[in-house]
């Protein structure tokens, strides 16, 4: 339970994105691919088809790990920054990338339906 809290400010991520701050995805400065994700499920949905140039592109800008840690998620922002460090080939990156987004937010909807049983729980033995 104690690991679950810890991630209750990382449940933000299964939310859209604050303020409008959608991820604008570009193959180069200036050039975008037409291409948004305004959370995190539509950021992993986009990323299976996203044009290879624009991963490569936002990786090697640390783009998709600042994205995530505005959201909220370091840890996701750390395992990103990880995988960026690896000499990988593009596709190879593309998959590694979306395994690791996929297992977070899995376990982040795992963590928001325990806390909301756990507040229901709470709130029936509250009642008189």
């Amino acid at each position: 339970m104690r690991r679950a809290i810890a991630d209750k400010e990382a449940l933000r991520l299964l939310r859209l994105a604050p303020g409008g701050n959608a991820f604008h995805f570009y193959t180069a400065i200036g050039e975008p691919t037409g291409q948004v994700a305004a959370s995190a499920q539509e950021f992993l949905e986009k990323l299976q088809t996203l044009d290879i140039r624009s991963v490569g592109f936002h990786v090697r800008r640390g783009d998709f790990e600042n994205w995530f840690k505005f959201l909220g998620d370091g840890k996701l922002a750390a395992q990103i920054a990880e995988i960026a460090r690896k000499p990988l080939p593009a596709e190879e990156l593309r998959r590694e990338l979306h395994a690791v987004i996929s297992e977070r937010l899995h376990y982040l909807s795992r963590v928001e339906r325990l806390l909301e049983r756990h507040a229901q729980k709470a709130s029936a033995q509250a009642a008189p």
